[in-house]
């Protein structure tokens, strides 16, 4: 309990500067309260650099302000590439952080079907553009263009250099995949584009390319494309594996 008679103190002790943890000695020798030992406040230590903002202020200290990057400063997601580097490529990223290669400007385009094959798609693109290799995909670039997405993929068939067809059954099944390569063929025999089938063996049953179905008019890939560097998706390493034989061919 504190005692209310100040008459007898040149100043009052309410008037002084208080400091966390500490009581006047005033106040302790009348014994009205025990002294009270300074206590430090102990903070959680975290992975990666301190953040200011959650050290305490000294006083008189300045606060430094969080510093904020814009989004061309940003780092690619699953990739140590930034913007900066892909300036000289045209190309384009999104609010996310993805490398975003139109028709005109790609390198490589991957062939998919959406329902049996749109996850690799994606993630081999977004591995592509990762290592500086130009690649273009619906699955990545249609999100943030609108249009005719027939008429992008034209494009981008007639002016690949490198075509890579993800070949699962839903593949082989799909008019709008076999319009495209049929485009990729005819430049085939002018040596204008460069084809590096990836095939679904021993993948899943429901995925893998199916030999009875290619013995049809306008497939027979099989026999076609025997001859041709490839890559199989059973293989762990078939992302690489795809990046070498494009450097190849660059």
């Amino acid at each position: 309990k504190m005692s209310t008679n100040f008459a007898n103190t040149k100043r009052s002790v309410l008037h002084q500067p208080a400091q966390p943890g500490i009581i006047s000695s005033l106040e302790a020798k009348k014994g009205s309260v025990s002294p009270i030992k300074k206590t430090s406040t102990t903070f959680a230590i975290t992975k990666g650099p301190p953040c200011t903002m959650h050290q305490p202020v000294q006083q008189g200290a300045v606060s430094t302000p969080a510093i904020k990057t814009s989004a061309s400063e940003r780092i690619v997601t699953n990739s140590t590439t930034t913007k900066h580097q892909f300036s000289s490529l045209n190309v384009n990223n999104s609010d996310k952080g993805e490398i975003i290669v139109g028709p005109k400007n790609c390198t490589v385009m991957v062939s998919f079907n959406t329902e049996t094959a749109g996850y690799d798609a994606e993630a081999l693109t977004e591995f592509l553009n990762a290592k500086g290799l130009r690649t273009f995909c619906t699955i990545v670039y249609c999100k943030y263009h609108p249009g005719d997405w027939r008429d992008t993929v034209t494009e981008a068939s007639a002016t690949c250099k490198v075509y890579v067809p993800l070949m699962t059954n839903g593949w082989q099944q799909s008019k709008e995949c076999q319009r495209e390569t049929k485009i990729v063929k005819n430049r085939l025999v002018e040596d204008e584009v460069t084809i590096i089938p990836v095939w679904y063996k021993d993948v899943d049953c429901d995925l893998d390319f199916d030999y009875k179905f290619d013995q049809q008019k306008g497939h027979y890939y099989k026999h076609d494309w025997s001859s041709l560097q490839a890559m199989d998706r059973s293989n762990p390493s078939w992302k690489d594996g795809i990046a070498r034989l494009i450097e190849q061919y660059k």
